[in-house]
């Protein structure tokens, strides 16, 4: 019985540690690949005499299409979100032809998990998700 309630409280310790390892691993990819995307965008734009692709108007860009002046050439694939349990793993990017940049996070997000590019002002990607992470950090001001 002894043995038993030990490993009640083992487990009952290492479950919410277990979870909160599982969500900073998404967190970390999702921010790796924020990282390669800028990084991507930022050798195109020197390399495109600082022009910014065009990914086309408003609106969700179908199975990246528009996305073919940064990939394979810039980047070998567009990266998957993976905002935890906020909204389901995809590589979906939304383009937005206004500049939605306030400096303290992004104005009018659609919040369906995936990015959003910005394509004015130099042109930029964020986490499309107006969710916090484990560190209480909006993904927006990634």
């Amino acid at each position: 019985m002894l043995i038993v309630a030990i490993l009640g409280i083992l487990v009952s310790v290492a479950i919410p540690r277990f979870a909160d390892l599982i969500r900073k691993s998404k967190e970390g990819s999702t921010k790796g690949g924020l990282m390669n995307l800028r990084s991507a965008l930022n050798i195109y734009f020197s390399d495109n005499n600082e022009e910014t692709p065009k990914l086309g108007g408003d609106g969700v860009v179908a199975n990246n299409v528009g996305i073919s002046s940064l990939v394979p050439k810039y980047i070998d694939a567009i990266p998957t979100v993976k905002p935890a349990t906020y909204h389901s793993e995809t590589n979906q990017v939304i383009s937005k032809s206004t500049d939605l940049v306030n400096r303290g996070g992004i104005a009018n997000l659609y919040d369906t998990g995936g990015w959003i590019y910005v394509s004015t002002g130099g042109g930029d990607f964020f986490v499309n998700c107006v969710h916090t992470d484990i560190k209480n950090s909006w993904f927006t001001n990634w």
